[in-house]
């Protein structure tokens, strides 16, 4: 399982404009796969494991910043492709 990262409620809600690749953040460091993997696992906890509510935030929490990650780095391949199409065709 992947190593714990601190619990950052201003990640939580996608109308924040916090991006997940500042430079203090943990998230930064993980691969996409990384985050794809740890995804996985809290899907198998949530369908596996009863949990009290607290964990049950907690892992909703983190699957929620994990997702924002995986998009913002989606949105990063996106933007460097229409530039590498832009260079090409000018």
């Amino acid at each position: 399982m992947a190593p714990s990262l601190p619990f950052i409620p201003l990640l939580l809600h996608s109308h924040y404009s916090f991006s997940p690749f500042t430079p203090l953040s943990p998230y930064s460091l993980m691969t996409y796969a990384e985050a794809i993997t740890e995804l996985e696992t809290l899907l198998a906890e949530l369908q596996e494991v009863p949990a009290d509510i607290d964990q049950l935030h907690a892992r909703v929490a983190r699957a929620e910043v994990l997702v924002a990650s995986c998009r913002a780095k989606l949105r990063g391949v996106e933007e460097q492709l229409a530039e590498l199409g832009k260079a090409t065709e000018g």
